[in-house]
C-alpha cells in the first residue's frame, strides 16, 4: 500500500482560491508597502503552494500597523511522519512602543549561537541577519492556531532555507500571554510552588522566557551533521514524529541557558536568574495539563524529570509543593540543552525516542498535585471586540 501527498491547494483549490482573494484585497487596502507586498506575494503562494518569497517578504514588513500569520506552517498534528503542515491564521495588532522596548534582544543570532554548550562543529557559522522582534495583541485565531492551545509567542517561518538565507520573525501574544499569567499561571503557583519561591513567579519574565524561547528556535544547526559535516538532510526530515517534542524542549532550555549571555552583555539585569527557574518551572505545570502526548506536554515533561533527577527541582511530600535549586538548576539546564541540541545535530532519531520514552512520562507525585489543579482552566476561549484607530495603516 502507498500513501499519496495531495497538496492543500489542489484538495481544497476553491477554499484556497477564496482566501487568496481575500488577501489579496487586504492588500489592495493596506497603505504600508511592505506588508502591501507580503500579502500579495502570500495569495500567490497559497495557490501555486510555494512560500519561499512571501515568507521573506514578511521579514521585510516595516512600520505596520498590523500583521498576519497566513500559511500552513506547523506540524504538531502530523503523529506519522512530522511532516504535514496546518492552515492556519493569527491576526496581529502591533505595539510599536513595546516592541521598541525589547529592541535590544534583536542582532544576538550569531553570538548565541557561538555560545551554545556544544562543539563548535555542531554550530551554524552564520546566520540569517534579518530576524525582527515584534509585540502585538492578537485580534483573531483561527484554523490550527484556534483548533486547540492558543500560543503566547511563536518563531517563524519554520523552512530551513529561509532560516539560513533571511533569518526568522519573533512574535510576542501580550494580551494572550497577559491573560494565561492571570488566570492560570498565578493560580497554579499557590498551589504547587514552595510558598518561599512564590514571590519569583513574575509576569515580566513569564513574557522574558518567552522571548528567550522564540528566541532559541532559530538556534543548532538547521542541517544534519555526519563525519564532521553538515549534509543537505534537515533536522525536522530526520527526527520526523519525535521532532516537535524535542525541538519544543531545546527553546525552552536553551532560552534559559541564555539568560547568562544576555546578563553579560547588559540586556537583562543580573539576578534574575532565580525568577525565571521558578517561574519556568510553574510554566512546566501549567503546560503538562494541555496532555502527557502533546508535544508540548512531553517537552516540559523531559524538563521536569531530567531537572529533577539532576536534583533541580525538588518536592515536599508534607506540603505537595516544588522548589527550585538555584546552582543545580543552571548545570542541569546546561547539560540538557547540549544533550537536545546534540541530539538534532545527529538527526538521532532513535536517541529521540530513548530520550521521549524515558522522561516524558508524568511522575506519581506530579500526576497527584496537578489533581489540585482541576478548577483551573486549561487554556483560553478567544473572544475579542477590535477598534481600530484612525489613520491605521
Amino acid at each position: 500500500n502507498w500513501l499519496l501527498a495531495v497538496p492543500f491547494n489542489c484538495e481544497y483549490a476553491a477554499e484556497v482560491k477564496e482566501l487568496a482573494r481575500i488577501l489579496t484585497e487586504a492588500a489592495a487596502l493596506t497603505r504600508n508597502e511592505s506588508f502591501r507586498k507580503y500579502l500579495t506575494l502570500r495569495a500567490k503562494a497559497l495557490t501555486d503552494d510555494n512560500y519561499f518569497e512571501s515568507d521573506k517578504a514578511w521579514l521585510d514588513i516595516a512600520d505596520a500597523d498590523l500583521d498576519a500569520v497566513v500559511a500552513p506552517y506547523e506540524t504538531y498534528d502530523d503523529a506519522l511522519f512530522g511532516y504535514k503542515a496546518g492552515y492556519e491564521g493569527v491576526i496581529l495588532l502591533a505595539d510599536k512602543d513595546a516592541t521598541a522596548q525589547i529592541a535590544s534582544f534583536k542582532g544576538h543570532a550569531l553570538a548565541l549561537e557561538k555560545n551554545l554548550p556544544i562543539p563548535d562543529a555542531m554550530k551554524k557559522d552564520k546566520t540569517g541577519t534579518a530576524s525582527p522582534i515584534g509585540v502585538y495583541d492578537v485580534a483573531q485565531y483561527s484554523g490550527q492556531a484556534n483548533a486547540g492551545i492558543k500560543s503566547i509567542a511563536a518563531s517563524l517561518p519554520n523552512d530551513e532555507k529561509v532560516r539560513d538565507e533571511k533569518g526568522a520573525k519573533t512574535i510576542i501574544f501580550r494580551n494572550v500571554m497577559q491573560a494565561k499569567l492571570e488566570k492560570i499561571l498565578v493560580e497554579i503557583a499557590k498551589l504547587l510552588i514552595a510558598d518561599a519561591q512564590l514571590n519569583l513567579v513574575r509576569i515580566d519574565v513569564f513574557f522574558q522566557h518567552s522571548l528567550l524561547h522564540e528566541l532559541a528556535h532559530p538556534l543548532g544547526v538547521n542541517y544534519v551533521f555526519k563525519d564532521g559535516k553538515q549534509t543537505d538532510l534537515p533536522v525536522r526530515t530526520a527526527l520526523k514524529d519525535r521532532y516537535s517534542t524535542i525541538e519544543e524542549a531545546k527553546a525552552d532550555v536553551v532560552g534559559l541557558y541564555n539568560l547568562g549571555y544576555f546578563v553579560k552583555q547588559g540586556v537583562i539585569k543580573p539576578g534574575k536568574e532565580a525568577e525565571a527557574y521558578v517561574t519556568q518551572v510553574a510554566s512546566i505545570f501549567r503546560t503538562v495539563r494541555f496532555g502527557a502526548g502533546e508535544d508540548h506536554g512531553k517537552a516540559n515533561m523531559i524538563q521536569f524529570n531530567f531537572l529533577r533527577e539532576k536534583g533541580a527541582i525538588t518536592f515536599d511530600a508534607r506540603t505537595g509543593k516544588y522548589a527550585v535549586d538555584l546552582p543545580k538548576m543552571k548545570d542541569g539546564i546546561r547539560e540538557l540543552g547540549a544533550l537536545l541540541l546534540t541530539i538534532e545535530a545527529n538527526g538521532d532519531y532513535e536517541g529521540a525516542g530513548k530520550l521521549i520514552k524515558e522522561r516524558a512520562e508524568i511522575p506519581a507525585d506530579l500526576q497527584a498535585a496537578l489533581k489540585k489543579l482541576e478548577r483551573l482552566p486549561t487554556d483560553l476561549e478567544f473572544a475579542v471586540k477590535v477598534k481600530f484607530p484612525k489613520g491605521s495603516k
